[in-house]
């Protein structure tokens, strides 16, 4: 019993020392790009003291803060909060592409209309129209110019 004691204490004195020495190769630092670098080889030359978190040489017991906070991970409730952002903006941009395509397609269908309707204008038929008694009537050649000079001008808008 005796033995298997001092052999106990023996082990938990290796592992105290094994652990520490593992502790004291160990190194970090905060390399170019902001993010926290460990290694049990020392940092390169070119980082210097003050991003250097923890070395044999150097401990740094200030915060060391990346300079870009974008590089580290989003917890999910940002993740999600950044997504559905997104994803309402998205939406808001399809429903004004829909409004200018929908604006758009009723433009060219207006348009259309008229370059028919200025069509039967020059073709010389005659046009019945009711008149404001609500009886039928005829469009009389001044109208019917009067017409063609609106349509001619609302068709250069068209176009």
């Amino acid at each position: 019993m005796k033995l298997f004691y001092q052999q106990g204490l023996g082990l938990i004195a290796i592992s105290l020392i094994v652990s520490h020495s593992a502790l004291a190769q160990q190194y970090a630092w905060i390399d170019e790009n902001g993010h926290k670098q460990f290694s049990d080889q020392p940092p390169p030359a070119s980082v210097p003291n003050n991003k250097i978190i923890y070395s044999k040489e150097h401990t740094n017991t200030s915060s060391v803060q990346p300079a870009d906070t974008e590089s580290h991970p989003k917890s999910i409730a940002e993740q999600e909060l950044s997504y559905n952002k997104k994803h309402a903006e998205q939406v808001k941009q399809e429903k004004k592409n829909q409004e200018v395509a929908n604006q758009v397609a009723a433009q060219k269908d207006d348009c259309k209309r008229m370059a028919d309707f200025e069509s039967v204008l020059n073709s010389g038929e005659r046009i019945r129209q009711n008149t404001p008694d609500g009886e039928r009537g005829y469009m009389s050649d001044e109208e019917r110019a009067t017409e063609q000079r609106n349509l001619k001008q609302k068709l250069t808008e068209c176009n």
